[in-house]
């Protein structure tokens, strides 16, 4: 499957998959985490002449869509994670060797026996199927903006926990760059998705979209 596949569900809403670090993974299970910032923005839209003015459904695609202004025009920036109402689910770093019925991920390890993690073989997030997915995210908004616009709300609400002196935005940017540095360097200041959403468990998903996973891994 492809970083950004989505498919459709019975309620023409799109579930696309999200890359999730472990931290970052372990912080939606617990519901700390609500936002998440995403490259993906074409440089056409860095000018100064254009200006983001909001999200739009464009039907002709059947996507949604930044819609950005200047000089009397507009232009379509097209979202891979969709708009609100659509979901993501979580791709995550696992492991079935252990129970093959029951996936361990990486972001639970912490405390865990070494005996019982040895010899573990872990499945990259990259590489993980929706049937190993445990959480779902129901997006309730999109907007573009500057990374660097993130306050120290958005920075706890991007799941950041202030400790050792460091606070929220700090640790969003070493995190950030962690991530994505080679590409687009937290300093380059560049344009980004800011996707907010309200996190749900496979129960969850499955009550509120009236399909489940089984279903949906199997047509």
């Amino acid at each position: 499957m492809k970083p950004y596949c989505s498919m459709i569900l019975k309620n023409k809403k799109r579930l696309t998959p999200a890359l999730f670090n472990t931290e970052m993974a372990k912080q939606n299970v617990l519901g700390n985490k609500t936002q998440t910032r995403r490259p993906g923005i074409s440089k056409m839209f860095e000018s100064e002449n254009l200006v983001f003015s909001h999200m739009e459904f464009i039907e002709a695609r059947g996507k949604w869509a930044a819609v950005f202004e200047g000089n009397g025009e507009r232009f379509n920036c097209y979202s891979d994670f969709g708009g609100p109402g659509d979901w993501l689910w979580q791709r995550e770093t696992f492991s079935n060797n252990i129970d093959k019925n029951k996936p361990l991920y990486k972001a639970d390890v912490s405390g865990l026996p070494e005996n019982l993690l040895s010899g573990t073989k872990w499945t990259p997030a990259i590489h993980a199927p929706l049937s190993s997915a445990r959480a779902f995210m129901l997006i309730t908004g999109v907007r573009v903006e500057r990374l660097n616009k993130i306050s120290r709300q958005d920075a706890l609400c991007e799941g950041m926990i202030e400790k050792d002196g460091v606070d929220a935005v700090s640790a969003y940017m070493l995190l950030w760059n962690q991530l994505y540095r080679q590409i687009f360097p937290f300093e380059a200041n560049p344009l980004v998705w800011v996707i907010t959403y309200k996190a749900y468990t496979r129960e969850g998903f499955e009550a509120e979209t009236g399909q489940t996973i089984k279903e949906l891994t199997t047509n």
